[in-house]
């Protein structure tokens, strides 16, 4: 071997090692950014909730949801569930679904909201008749829903709503157990509601996507 190929092979190690560092690093950076929510299912068909998940090889290295289910819709929201790191083998999984957050950044509450936009509404979802209410509340815009025949006929307080120009966003949900208690619903819930007002802030149309990812239609006409 002639002197200049021995100080050639420390060299050639070096970028071997460090595209090998790289190779390594990139999917581990990648992974500890990645804000995506996962539904781990085996092949028992047990479901979990998992985030930032690794894959090397027949491995899955993640941060698991502590609650195990056989039905997705008994699953804790993700906000109400804790997690531990776990490293699971593909031979047991059955799938890995990537759960898609409903986007509204183009939904929000900058800027004042029209009044016309507020008030009392009677609303329908589900061949179920209830009542909307939207008001100021200090700086913010508060709402309530409450259905005589649904939920134990309580009232509901909505959570993140957002009104601009002429549309509308809000959530429904029971997302711990004691408002599961008090509207008497079998599992936790959560319903996105999206929607547009017409003629004048009378009537609003749109539609929810609840936590099984499944669409209905919904409607308010505002009380006179």
């Amino acid at each position: 071997m002639t002197e200049e190929n021995k100080k050639k092979k420390p060299l050639t190690i070096i970028i071997a090692a460090a595209v090998i560092l790289l190779f390594i690093l990139v999917p581990v950076i990648m992974t500890s950014v990645n804000s995506n929510d996962y539904i781990i299912t085996y092949k028992d068909d047990r479901m979990v909730r998992g985030k930032k998940i690794f894959i090397l090889g027949n491995t899955v290295i993640c941060m698991k949801g502590a609650v195990e289910e056989k039905d997705k819709s008994k699953l804790p929201d993700r906000e109400q569930s804790s997690y531990s790191l776990s490293i699971l083998s593909f031979k047991e999984l059955r799938l890995i679904e990537i759960i898609q957050e409903e986007d509204d950044t183009e939904i929000t509450a900058e800027g004042p909201v029209d009044i016309k936009h507020l008030g009392r509404y009677k609303i329908q979802l589900q061949g179920y008749i209830g009542k909307l209410r939207l008001y100021k509340n200090k700086e913010k815009i508060s709402g309530t829903v409450q259905f005589p025949d649904w939920a134990n006929g309580k009232v509901e307080y909505l959570k993140y709503i957002r009104i601009s120009g002429d549309r509308i966003s809000f959530t429904r949900s029971a997302t711990t157990d004691a408002e599961m208690r008090r509207l008497g619903a079998s599992s936790h819930f959560t319903q996105k509601f999206t929607g547009r007002y017409t003629n004048g802030g009378r009537y609003i149309k749109g539609y929810l996507i609840n936590h099984r990812k499944e669409r209905h239609q919904w409607d308010a006409e505002k009380e006179k």
